[in-house]
Order: C-alpha cells, then structure tokens, then sequence
C-alpha cells in the first residue's frame, strides 16, 4: 500500500494544486511511482482522461507533473456548476446527476465508498498518493457528510499538512483560526502548518511561528511542525506565475515535545503555469497540444526525507 500525504488549506487559492504538483514531480524525479488524488473537486475547466472520462484541469496537471496518465481514480468526483445554487454532478469521469447544493449536501455521504476505492485503486499501484483537499479546512458548517477535507482524511487514517498564503495577508490568524474552530480529532491528523508565498527575512516570521505553535498545542495536545516558503513573482499575474520554494520542516516529536524530531531540508524545484484556459503542459520547455496547462521545472536540487 502507498504512502499518502494530504494537503488542505485555510482557504481557497493558498497554493494547495501547485503544491501538489510540485511533490509529484519531486517524487517522479526520484523514480518513485507517484499519482495525485482529489476527492472532489468544482470546476467547468475539465480535461479528458485516458479511460474515457473526466477530471478537474487540476488533477490532469498534477497526473503530467507525477509523469502519469490522468485517470478518472485521481478525481472521482467532479462537480461543474450549471446555476448559482445547482451543479451537475460527475463520478468516476461520468456524469451522474444534476442537483442543487442543499440535494447534493444531505447525500454526498453516500460517495465516500466510491471515493476510497478511487484512492485505493491509486494506492495499489504508486509508492506514494498525494492528495488536495477542496477549499476550506474550516468551513465546520459543511463537516457532516465531508468527503472532501477531513471527512475524507478520517476515512482513510491520512496525515494532513495546513497550508497558509501569507501573500494576502492574515496568515497567522487563518492558521490559528483554523485550529480553533475544528475539532479535535480533525485537528490531531494535522501533522504540520506550511505557510505559502513567503517573501523577505525568514527571522522577521520567527515569533509568528511560535505564536501559532502555542496556540496549536494548546487543547488537544498534537504535534507541531513548521515549514517557511520563500515566494517571488518574476512576471505578471496575468500571464504566468514562478515559485521558487524552500522549505525546512521539523518532524513532530513526542506530544509533550513537539518539534523535536530531525529536521527535512529539501529544495522544491521550479514551477511554472501559465493562465488558463490558453496554457500547454510540458517537461522543461516543450509544449503538448494546445488547451492543456504547462508545467515546467527544473531538476530538484536535495531532498532528504
């Protein structure tokens, strides 16, 4: 059975999907058998996979960066929004169902069994399966029946690592927030905080990061970790993003003594992605067909896990 590691976000838009396909080529380049996962996903921009089905334009970007093909397994549920309150509703790359949100809330309960048989499917044939979470990790008032952040996690016993974009701005607030309204059995799976988008002096975050260590530990007694991104923008938004990551992320010692554990130093490599929905994907610099995202990276540099 695969290794598996779940990446959820204080909000929408912190950088979870890039994260996730940056980890994927990271392990690929390492000759690891990788594959991306999203429980559910919403979105109209959908790419086709090769079993004959569709997934999130996401997932088809993170199955390119793992050097796999995108598969229906990595997106089991898809929901394409037809009107303000209603979504048509897609499993397994097929479309099922055209419901409202409310329909779609009381039984979306009843996809968990597809949606982990999707993920053991995955997890059969890779070493690692590197799963997203959808939106908010917060948003308690759509918990019951979640299979999209930690219902899903609960489900399948999965570590989970919150990430915060310091780039808006609220970082510690988001984080710290997040903690507080969860609960804490949500709360024991996170496993570390990883704060996006990080520019400038790392030291200047220094108390920050205690601060939410002791918030974080207040309560429920779970583990710390902490990682620091550095972030730049190399070129307009509007055209094309570049993220140049480091991290330094300290394992979780005993409950008692978090933090304690040997330090991972790794060095992410570089990601570029150009706007949908006129992007390409490709190794390096060479393009595939038009209407695909690009992705291209550099070699990874270290990683010691």
């Amino acid at each position: 059975m695969a290794k598996s590691l779940m990446f959820m976000g204080t909000g929408s838009d912190v950088g979870k999907s890039l994260l996730v396909a940056g980890l994927c080529r990271v392990l690929a380049n390492r000759g690891l058998r990788v594959a991306p996962f999203k429980p559910q996903n919403m979105s109209n921009n959908a790419a086709v996979t090769a079993d004959g089905g569709e997934i999130g334009r996401a997932q088809a970007l993170q199955a390119r960066a793992a050097r796999r093909e995108p598969i229906t397994a990595m997106n089991p549920v898809l929901l394409k929004p037809e009107q303000e309150t209603g979504s048509q509703v897609v499993v397994r790359g097929q479309r099922r169902a055209s419901m409202s949100a409310r329909a779609y809330w009381a039984q979306r309960g009843k996809l968990m069994p597809e949606v982990l048989a999707a993920f053991q499917e995955l997890a059969a044939d890779c070493d690692y399966v590197i799963v997203e979470g959808a939106g908010s990790a917060s948003e308690v008032n759509l918990r019951a029946n979640d299979i999209a952040n930690f219902g899903f996690a609960q489900a399948a016993e999965l570590p989970v690592v919150l990430i915060g974009d310091i780039h808006r701005g609220g970082v510690i607030a988001s984080i710290v927030g997040t903690f507080a309204v969860i609960g804490e059995a949500d709360a024991g799976l996170i496993r570390a905080t990883l704060v996006n988008k990080f520019q400038g002096d790392p030291s200047l975050f220094a108390a920050g990061i205690d601060f939410i260590a002791q918030r974080r530990n207040q309560g429920n007694g779970g583990r710390w970790a902490a990682r620091r991104w550095r972030w730049r923008q190399s070129i307009p938004r509007r055209e094309q993003r570049r993220i140049v990551s480091e991290f330094h992320w300290t394992r979780s010692g005993p409950r008692d003594q978090p933090g304690t554990g040997p330090p991972i130093t790794a060095k992410v490599p570089i990601i570029e992605v150009s706007t949908p929905p006129r992007c390409r994907i490709s190794p390096r610099s060479v393009s595939s067909r038009l209407g695909e995202p690009k992705l291209a990276m550099s070699r990874v540099c270290r990683l010691s896990l």
